[in-house]
């Protein structure tokens, strides 16, 4: 997916999307059908987490993942991925991940509650998004 996202035709459309919509709109970008393949490829990498996810707990439940997206989106976000579209990349949310992971794994080591776990994490995005936000508007007054 990185090489895709960085390297091909496909990449630029999925970004120049994300950034400003009409613009890309506007340059003859089909909108209706990259979104569709977005979601669509976004869908059945969830569906195959859901599958793994099974196989490592030996069943299945429809709570089983409450909240994981929660450390996904802090993930994506400490990653470097923007809130507001057009800048991001596979190897920042990759890193991003092994972050809250190990953010996770420490705060189950030191026996922290599970409700104090998300407390973190949800500070942690709010500082990365403030962080963000800073930088787009440093970003706009060049």
């Amino acid at each position: 997916m990185g090489f895709i996202l960085s390297s091909t035709k496909l990449g630029r459309y999925v970004y120049a999307i994300g950034s400003n919509e009409m613009g890309a709109r506007q340059v003859g970008i089909n909108i209706r059908w990259y979104k569709l393949g977005v979601y669509l490829v976004s869908g059945l990498s969830c569906a195959l987490a859901a599958i793994v996810l099974m196989g490592r707990m030996d069943s299945s439940s429809g709570k089983m993942a409450q909240m994981f997206e929660l450390d996904a989106i802090a993930a994506v976000i400490l990653g470097g991925t923007s809130l507001f579209g057009g800048r991001g990349s596979l190897w920042g949310s990759l890193l991003g991940a092994i972050l809250i992971g190990m953010i996770r794994n420490g705060m189950n080591l030191l026996e922290v509650s599970q409700f104090k776990q998300m407390m973190a994490i949800g500070a942690v995005v709010i500082i990365a998004v403030w962080i963000d936000v800073i930088r787009r508007k440093r970003l706009l007054r060049k």
